[in-house]
């Protein structure tokens, strides 16, 4: 997984609110790829703002860019 392997990598970079969402993202790929930015926020008790800074320091274009490669992966995993 192509954000997992840039979450290990951003590790001790990360705020605390940061480390949630990713734990989330980690914990659950599907909330992000097909959820929303406020949905990945609720779930791990941060904000909207925090899950798009998140996504840049990972360094995606942003959210949509995160799900996207977040849906690639799933997708990959689903092919025989």
């Amino acid at each position: 997984m192509e954000a997992a392997d840039r979450i290990g990598q951003a590790g001790a970079s990360l705020t605390p609110a940061e480390r949630r969402v990713a734990e989330v993202i980690l914990e659950n790929p599907q909330l992000v790829a097909f959820g929303t930015v406020a949905d990945l926020a609720e779930r791990a008790s941060s904000g909207a703002a925090t899950v798009v800074r998140l996504a840049t320091k990972l360094g995606f274009d942003g959210f949509t860019a995160l799900q996207a490669s977040v849906q690639h992966d799933l997708a990959r995993q689903l092919r025989p």
